[in-house]
Formats: C-alpha cells, sequence, structure tokens
C-alpha cells in the first residue's frame, strides 16, 4: 500500500473503534507531521499518526446540558483527540492552527451523514482565515511562544530529551514551522493549504531540529529569532487588516445544522 492507502486504513479502523466505544464521529482526519511533509520512518524516528475526531453530542447530554466531550485517547499507532462539534467549532473560528490544520489535510473521511454541512464548512476555510487574518496571526504567534516554553520543559514523555540533548527538537521545530507558514501566507501571499508545507531549504532546518541534530545554544537562538521575525509579521497583520465575522457565523450555523440532523435521526430511531 502507499502512504496515503496506509493512512486511510488506520483512519477508518479509528473511526470504527469510536464508534464502537459508542463516539457518533462525524469527521475523523490526520493531524500532525504527514500534513506538512515532515513525517519521518527510520530505525531512528519514527512517526505517530495522530488524529482529531469531531464528534456529536446525543439527546440526552443536550437535555442534561453535560459537558461537552473534550477528551485523548491513545492507539497503538499514536493519539486521537476526541472533541464535541461544539468545542471544535469554537476552537476553530478562533482560528487556532492546531484545528484550521483539520481543514486542511488530505486525509480525513465525513460521515456521509454530514457531508453537505462539513464540505460546507471546508468549502470556506481561505474565507474564514482572510477574513480572521489578525486573529489567525495572534494565534500563530501564540502557539510559537508555547512551543519555545516547551522546548526545554521536562514534561514525563520528554524529559529523556532534555536530559539527553538539553531541549526537545519536535518543539523547536514546530516553532520555526510556524514561522515559515506565517512568512509563506502573510508575506509571500501563498495560499494558505501550500504555506503549510516547508520548501526543502526550509525542511533541511526543520528536520535538524527535529532530530536534535543542534546544540542547545543554536537551536535557542534559532528559536529566537524565528520568534521576532513572526512577531514583526503579526504586528503589521495586526495593523493593516480588520475581522469580518461573517464566515465565522456562517460555519456555527452548519454546525448547528449538523447536530440537528443527528437529534432528528435519534428521535426516529429510538422514540
Amino acid at each position: 500500500m502507499d502512504k496515503k492507502e496506509v493512512i486511510m486504513e488506520k483512519l477508518y479502523e479509528q473511526k470504527k473503534n469510536l464508534e464502537d466505544m459508542g463516539y457518533n464521529v462525524a469527521y475523523i482526519c490526520l493531524f500532525g507531521s504527514q500534513n506538512y511533509d515532515l513525517d519521518l520512518y527510520t530505525d531512528d524516528y519514527k512517526s505517530d499518526f495522530d488524529m482529531k475526531a469531531i464528534v456529536i453530542p446525543d439527546l440526552d447530554s443536550l437535555v442534561q446540558n453535560s459537558k461537552p466531550i473534550s477528551t485523548k485517547y491513545e492507539y497503538e499507532d499514536g493519539e486521537i483527540d476526541i472533541k464535541d462539534i461544539r468545542v471544535f467549532i469554537e476552537t476553530l473560528t478562533k482560528t487556532n492552527p492546531a484545528y484550521i490544520e483539520t481543514l486542511y489535510t488530505l486525509y480525513y473521511i465525513i460521515d456521509e451523514r454530514y457531508s453537505n454541512e462539513i464540505n460546507s464548512i471546508i468549502s470556506k476555510r481561505d474565507l474564514l482565515i482572510y477574513s480572521f487574518k489578525p486573529l489567525f496571526a495572534k494565534a500563530i504567534y501564540g502557539m510559537m511562544m508555547e512551543k519555545q516554553n516547551a522546548m526545554t520543559h521536562p514534561y514525563p514523555k520528554t524529559k529523556w530529551k532534555i536530559d539527553k540533548w538539553g531541549f526537545d527538537g519536535k518543539q523547536s521545530s514546530h516553532c520555526i514551522r510556524l514561522a515559515y507558514l506565517m512568512k509563506n501566507y502573510f508575506v509571500d501571499g501563498t495560499n494558505l493549504s501550500a504555506s503549510m508545507i516547508p520548501n526543502k531549504e526550509e525542511k533541511e532546518i526543520i528536520m535538524r531540529h527535529k532530530l536534535n541534530q543542534i546544540s542547545l545554544d543554536e537551536a535557542e537562538k534559532d528559536v529566537e529569532h524565528y520568534i521576532q521575525i513572526a512577531n514583526e509579521i503579526k504586528n503589521e497583520v495586526v495593523n493593516l487588516f480588520d475581522i469580518d465575522p461573517t464566515y465565522k457565523n456562517e460555519i456555527i450555523k452548519y454546525s448547528r445544522d449538523i447536530i440537528k440532523k443527528s437529534i432528528i435521526n435519534e428521535v426516529k430511531q429510538n422514540y
């Protein structure tokens, strides 16, 4: 099987697993390095197959005003971030880069019952980002700052990297990748889909960080350099563009339509 076939098989497997666990999965997609052409499968480094799954609340959850689902589930090849569609849409419309990515991945499954609404949301992705440019620039910059802080923090899963190299190269590599995304999209005017994939030169720099092939001192200087560039881009974008909520409101409406459709189907089947 080629790469896409492998990924799609994993998506179908995990969609079924989640449904067997009782989740109503409207959308499941790949999240992470495969989307940026930065995945590796060597003896020394194997990329995970992380996913995001968007689920729909049932009638009882809505009636009882239960807290929307937001949890993570680990499986043998990675982690699945499970989000109630209400949480997903709220975070998406704040232009969080980790959620915007879910609208641009090539690897996804849409439940056919909600295909019209979800495809409509995806079709609005470029308009949403363009109308929220200042918010998107701030969100990317904020995530870069988080990655900078995380690169030397000894989290339980990455403490061994800190002990060995002084920093987690995966975190610094994400910081630099996001800086290139900002430059490609906001400065060069490249469409967002293409902006997410670094060119050959950019990829080489990112990979040196990802594989911890540089010193801590060099890594910190690189990250500080790219954060300074990103901050300048962010400030310019914030000063030049206004926010238009039109497409945000349209996307929220589509998500409500999905919930309504799901509840109607549930009522027809059970009552």
